[in-house]
Order: structure tokens, then sequence, then C-alpha cells
């Protein structure tokens, strides 16, 4: 194993960017070995035939990933594109990542938060960084099936009668058209649909229900398909695969090939693993559940990964199972060719959005700390990622 990753780290490092001056935290779990993944050769470094040890290989994450043809993907706090300090954020991003999400600026209520006119300036802002940085872009949501994130103008204008279901409709389609049509050369994927579906896989009954149809999910896939049909289209919910139901997976599974059996394009599923330890999840649950993706002939994504701990005494032991619970889903999609990304819902734990909107205030739910510095959960993905790279070339 030795010799392959020396050989990996070669190979990498005419190409990795420069990486930046980090220290991981290093829990007694790791220094032990930890995760049986090679944690023992990423931070002591490998040896030579000697005996003597070499620098190990800071390799990034985005390239260790491409070895693997996935994309490692993160959503970002928009305004951290913006500010004159962000305490060096922007640089790990580009630094790690080769994919990034809009965390919100690319929601109605932000895109249309006043009527007459669409707001791209943030989501723009974002598109050029990727840009700028070789990464790709996916759009996160076109259509988010609760109520509170329908535009308050358009819920007025209903309330007072002014409009009715044929003008909510039409403007719902000329709308998913119009930002569709945007970000036609620079959006690859969207999360077209986002959570319209309850526990029992039915169609939740909402707005979009009451006022475009029972038929909203179709109608708008099929809009984004018309204005971009090289896109790929997700629907993305929770409570799928990681932290999963059955019941919900299939119910869902029924919904999406029905549409998809009517000639609806519908892609893939994004699944977005928002966790905690208390719902910890095992590498053959969540393999039984994507084979069932798999099977009904639907790629899939990782969408929006974090697991949430809180600072306790029991602190060494949660930051390694935190990064057992990363490593299981990235093992996961390693081995299926029908996963195509895994994206970290969060770039650092200050910037989660749980502890920034204040109802997971001291939570801890990302790879990297309040100081940009990488965490156990980091090396979990890390690892993981090496050892499908291994893996695949004894294959």
């Amino acid at each position: 194993m030795m010799t392959s990753l020396k050989s990996l780290g070669n190979r990498l490092k005419s190409f990795s960017r420069p990486r930046l001056g980090r220290k991981p935290v290093v829990t007694s779990k790791l220094r032990r070995g930890g995760l049986a993944l090679g944690f023992g050769a990423l931070l002591s470094g490998c040896q030579s035939s000697s005996g003597k040890q070499t620098d190990n290989y800071d390799v990034p994450l985005r390239n260790l990933a491409w070895y693997s043809h996935k994309r490692i993907g993160v959503a970002v706090h928009e305004p951290l594109l913006t500010l004159p300090k962000e305490n060096g954020v922007r640089d790990l991003i580009r630094t790690e990542f080769d994919s990034v999400t809009p965390e919100n600026s690319l929601k109605m209520k932000d895109v249309s938060s006043e009527e007459g006119r669409l707001d791209f300036y943030m989501a723009d802002r974002l598109v050029e960084f990727a840009q700028d940085n070789n990464m790709v872009v996916r759009g996160h949501t076109l259509v988010f099936a609760q109520d509170a994130e329908v535009p308050q103008w358009l819920k007025d204008k209903v309330e007072r009668g002014e409009w009715g279901q044929n003008e909510v409709r039409d403007w719902y389609v000329n709308y998913i058209n119009e930002v569709v049509s945007h970000y036609r050369t620079s959006i690859y994927s969207w999360d077209v649909v986002n959570e319209a579906y309850d526990e029992t896989g039915r169609l939740r009954q909402n707005f979009w229900t009451k006022y475009v149809g029972q038929d909203y999910v179709k109608l708008a896939f099929e809009a984004a398909h018309q204005a971009n049909p090289t896109a790929q289209l997700y629907y993305n919910d929770y409570h799928l695969v990681a932290v999963g139901s059955d019941h919900k997976l299939k119910g869902v599974l029924a919904q999406l090939t029905q549409l998809k059996g009517a000639g609806v394009p519908v892609h893939g599923i994004g699944l977005q693993g928002h966790m905690t330890l208390g719902h910890a999840n095992d590498l053959d649950d969540v393999r039984r559940r994507l084979q069932l993706i798999e099977a009904a002939g639907f790629k899939f994504q990782f969408t929006e990964v974090d697991v949430a701990i809180s600072r306790d005494p029991r602190w060494a032991d949660l930051l390694d199972r935190q990064a057992d619970q990363f490593s299981v889903l990235m093992q996961a999609c390693l081995e299926f060719t029908t996963c195509e990304s895994y994206t970290i819902w969060g770039s650092t734990d200050s910037n989660w959005w749980g502890e920034r909107l204040g109802n997971r205030r001291g939570a801890r739910a990302t790879l990297f700390d309040d100081h940009n510095q990488f965490k156990p959960a980091y090396l979990g993905v890390q690892a993981a990622l090496l050892d499908g790279y291994l893996k695949s070339q004894q294959d």
C-alpha cells in the first residue's frame, strides 16, 4: 500500500494546487490509525525503503475525487464572496473543492423578492468565482415545496384575489424558464424541486398544489428541460438514504418512476445527508438504498452532507464518530458509477447554516473548524477517496 500511496502522491503533485498552511485536529483514535482507511499513512507520511519517513502527500480533496471520477463540492454562503474580510475561506474553497452550490441565492424567494424583477447578483458572483477556479456549479433550487419559500409578493397577490391559478401557473413556468435560461451555459445540474414528498412518499399539499396544480413537479422539470436541454435535472430531498426511511424512499421512487415513464426529464435524485450522531448510518443500509435508486434507473448525488455535533467532555470521541459518518457516505458514493458528486453543506463550522441562523448554535457540522483547521471529518473523506482510488487500481 505504501508504494501505491507514494505513486499516487507523485502523480498528483504535478497538478496539485498549493495547500493552505493548516494542521489537522488529531484525536487519539487517529493516532492509533483510525477508521481502518489508511489514516496512519496520511498523518505520518510514507516510509522509504530505508525506513526513513518522507513528507506526507498533502493532496486536496478535489484532486483525489478527480481520480475517482467524482465531484467534491461545497455549499457556499454567498456573502463570503464579497466580504473584504472572510478569513481565508475563499482560499479554502478554491483549494479543496471542484463544485459549488449556492446556499440561498437561487432560492425563489431570494431571486424574486420583488414582483417584476429577478435578482441574480449574488448567484452571478458565485458563478464567476467558480469559473475563475475551474469549478462547476449546481443550481439549488428552482422550486422549494415549503410555503415559507414562496415569494411574499406572490402570496399577497393571490390573497388579494388579483391572481388565480392561471396567472400563478403561467408565472411559475416563466420563472423557471428565465432562471434556467440565464444560467444555460454556467450551471450544469439543477435541484429542480426540493422536498415535495412527505414521509410516506405522497405529494405534500402546499401553495403550489393549490395554485399551480397537482402536476407542479412535472411542470417544473419540463420547463427546466425546455430552457436547457443539456442540464442534468434532479429531485432533491431528505430521509431517503442518509438517516433514511425505506418507506419514504420507495414512495418517492414510485412517484419519480411514474413521471419518468411519462417522458418527464427526471435524470437523478439528490440525497441531502443532514445527519446527527443519534441517527448514525450503516454502510450496508446506505448501499442497499442506493441499489434501489440505481435499479430504478436514476443517477444520484449526495447534495447536502453535514453531521451536527456539540462540544462536550467527549469531544474527541465525537469528532471520530463524525468522521465515520462523513466517510460512510463517501465510501458508498465511490462504490456506484451512478453517484456523480458529494457536496458538504457548509464550508466551515462558523459558516454552517445552523450556526448562522442560531437554531443549532454551538453545533459543529462540517469538515473544517472555526479557524479553517481541518478536522478528523476531513481526513475521513480524504482517506475514503484514497482508499477508493487504491482499490480501483487493484481491480
